[in-house]
């Protein structure tokens, strides 16, 4: 009987509690940056690339900076989220930009988007805490053995089972009949 591994079991690396932290300011201050540091190109690049490009499209549909105010909640969270990609919030500060024009048809669709890319972004943030702490199986892990081209041409044809069947289970397909129990799908011919 085999048992189900879980994330106590699984060994984890020694997660430096400097380098963690390090990572997630990295990763709040130019989105993708935690993945890049952590050797995981692809994912960082498309962070590094699709959080910024949502903020700058939000300033451009003309979407409000909330600033940070207690008395009322919702643009107190608006805010927050507001600042969930640092350096693009901070640059747009910088250039008086993200003032919002409530009259603008975009208004609505620039506050999503403002809002949303901080929001992802510490979803982000998480995920690079996750593979610095080692919860996140290490890099390629998960992909399939690759076999090289020239061992494949020397391999010769995959041998067939009794039946007519290749061992890989790719032959011909049982009826949908056989394949339902018997329930189902097209009657057996009598």
């Amino acid at each position: 009987m085999g048992s189900k591994s879980t994330a106590a079991e699984r060994p984890r690396a020694a997660a430096q509690p400097g380098r963690v932290a390090f990572i997630c300011i990295l990763s709040w201050l130019i989105p993708g940056a935690g993945h890049l540091m952590q050797k995981r190109r692809e994912k960082g690049l498309v962070f590094l690339i699709a959080l910024p490009l949502m903020f700058w499209v939000g300033l451009w549909l003309q979407g409000r900076l909330f600033p940070l105010e207690w008395s009322d909640p919702l643009v107190f969270l608006g805010a927050i989220a507001n600042r969930g990609v640092a350096v693009p919030f901070a640059i747009a500060k910088m250039m008086d930009a993200g003032l919002g024009t409530v009259t603008a048809a975009s208004y609505e669709y620039g506050n999503t988007f403002l809002m949303t890319a901080g929001l992802l972004n510490f979803l982000v943030i998480l995920d690079a805490f996750d593979i610095a702490m080692g919860r996140k199986p290490a890099l390629g892990a998960n992909e399939p053995q690759r076999v090289p081209a020239s061992a494949k041409a020397t391999a010769g044809p995959p041998k067939l089972r009794e039946g007519g069947s290749h061992a890989s289970g790719a032959g011909r397909a049982a009826p949908a009949s056989e394949r339902a129990g018997g329930r189902g799908g097209a009657k057996p011919p009598a």
